[in-house]
């Protein structure tokens, strides 16, 4: 799916109902993606006092890189 807005992204984006596991949430991504990645952490971080999520800015392809799997 191409996400082709900030607004879009937000929508899509899946967030639990509670959060049971305190280890923080990583989001990394392109510089073109800061702006809705420190959307979509100001959004969870307010759902869920107390999570933390840590923001990283590198290149796509170092990103997709570092997925798990």
């Amino acid at each position: 799916m191409l996400l082709t807005s900030p607004a879009l992204a937000l929508e899509v984006a899946a967030v639990p109902v509670e959060v049971t596991n305190r280890e923080p949430v990583r989001i990394d991504g392109s510089g073109n993606m800061a702006a809705i990645n420190q959307l979509l952490k100001q959004r969870y971080e307010q759902q869920f006092p107390g999570a933390e999520v840590k923001l990283n800015t590198s290149s796509t392809e170092t990103a997709i890189e570092e997925l798990p799997g």
